[in-house]
């Protein structure tokens, strides 16, 4: 090997090196960064978020309730059948 060579050969290498190192630094200060930015958005929209959440779950609660006491009352009917069936 030439020195010439060698040397274009170890450039290579250490740019491949910061490179790879540089997009791991890189990564980790975007997902800090995304934390940090939806922190401040939820903090700054929480009470709308809360009653955003608060009526829908108030629209959907009779159905809601409609479902668990239908499955419930028929939980109950399994265990009522099974009383009679001993």
């Amino acid at each position: 090997m030439k020195p010439n060579h060698s040397m274009r050969i170890i450039f290579l290498c250490v740019l491949v090196l910061c490179t790879i190192s540089c997009g791991e630094y890189e990564k980790l200060e975007i997902e800090k960064e995304a934390k940090r930015l939806s922190d401040s958005i939820y903090r700054s929209h929480r009470d709308s978020l809360s009653r955003f959440y608060d009526e829908a779950c108030f629209a959907r609660r009779d159905s809601l309730y409609r479902i668990y006491f239908d499955s419930l009352r028929e939980i109950e009917a399994d265990k009522i059948r099974q009383l009679i069936d001993r």
